[in-house]
This record gives structure tokens, C-alpha cells and sequence, in this order.
């Protein structure tokens, strides 16, 4: 009996541990794709001002 409550116990735990990784995980995919999303953002408003700046050197 003792035994059966440890292997429940340990199966538990084991459990818990990969629905904490498997969080970990999600929010370190998230906060990358936060982190890319923010570097293209920063990249096309570079992109656009350069070409508002040939505009009106040539306009």
C-alpha cells in the first residue's frame, strides 16, 4: 500500500514538473516572439523613415 501511495505520489510530481517546464517553455516562446515582434516593428519604422528622408531630398 505504501508502496502503490509512493508511485502515485512520484507520478504526481512527475506530472507537475512537466506542466511547469511545459510553462516555462510557452512563456519563453511568447516572450521571444514578443521580442520579435518589437525588432521588425523597430526595423520597418527605420525603413520607412529612410525612405521619408530620400523623399524629400529628391521631392
Amino acid at each position: 500500500m505504501i508502496n502503490n501511495i509512493q508511485g502515485e505520489t512520484d507520478h504526481h510530481l512527475k506530472q507537475a514538473q512537466i506542466t511547469y517546464q511545459h510553462s516555462q517553455t510557452e512563456e519563453k516562446y511568447h516572450q521571444t516572439l514578443l521580442d520579435m515582434k518589437a525588432l521588425y516593428k523597430s526595423r520597418l519604422k527605420k525603413m520607412y523613415e529612410d525612405i521619408s528622408k530620400k523623399k524629400k531630398k529628391s521631392g
